[in-house]
């Protein structure tokens, strides 16, 4: 099995080995990135979804929770960026959360390899409810409603791309955050999902499983997890 996965590597001019270890499978990969100063852990994902598809969750939440490097998850049938290394366009999916703000400055040291980025950010707020809707309005319900809390929420990653000197447009979106990350990402052309996790280990997994997991299960292009 990891012959099959070298041999297409080495093909491709690239340097690989095949490496066999005992042991639970996460810690395993954890361990062997340690061990070989990897930059970035790449993984494949079978697409079932973050409630069916333990392929990913059982695996890729506890790499993705405990790695200090980036974790790139990548289905089968992904579109890779045709133009790394010169140009990309990259979706941003940002909350508010430090771990976001700390996944574009991930982006802002990747540029070297990555080439000139055009990153599109994107804010999901949930739908109002039935008795937001009917209620007179409160100041939480403009602030939201007026798109105040989604440039709130993204002002710093979007001043800290700015400095960079790196383009970016934001999209407000409503809706399950999950499917409007995977449909921005696909109406605006990018190559590249980075979204940021809050590695509060695998018994928390709902941070990451419920949004992050569940993108990466269906998006068409690969996904990269940053702590």
């Amino acid at each position: 099995i990891a012959e099959k996965a070298v041999s297409p590597l080495r093909s491709a001019g690239l340097s690989a080995e095949a490496v066999v270890r005992l042991g639970f499978v996460a810690d395993g990969i954890l361990r062997e990135a340690e061990i070989r100063s990897a930059g970035w852990i790449v993984m494949g994902t079978r697409g079932h979804g973050a409630l069916g598809g333990y392929a990913i969750g059982s695996v890729a939440i506890r790499v993705t929770h405990a790695s200090p490097i980036p974790v790139c998850l990548v289905r089968a049938e992904s579109r890779l960026p045709s133009r790394l290394g010169r140009a990309m366009r990259v979706m941003r999916a940002v909350d508010g959360s430090e771990a976001a703000l700390r996944a574009a400055g991930a982006l802002v040291q990747w540029r070297s390899w990555l080439g000139e980025l055009d990153v599109q950010i994107v804010y999901v707020q949930e739908p109002l409810t039935f008795l937001e809707t009917v209620l007179p309005p409160h100041d939480d319900v403009i602030r939201q409603w007026s798109g105040r809390a989604g440039e709130e929420a993204t002002r710093g990653a979007r001043e800290l791309l700015a400095g960079e000197n790196i383009r970016s447009d934001l999209h407000l979106a409503v809706g399950d955050p999950a499917n409007e990350i995977v449909r921005l990402a696909s109406d605006t052309g990018c190559e590249l999902l980075v979204m940021g996790t809050r590695g509060l280990g695998a018994a928390h997994h709902a941070l990451v499983g419920s949004v992050a997991l569940k993108a990466a299960a269906h998006a068409a292009v690969p996904v990269v997890l940053v702590r």
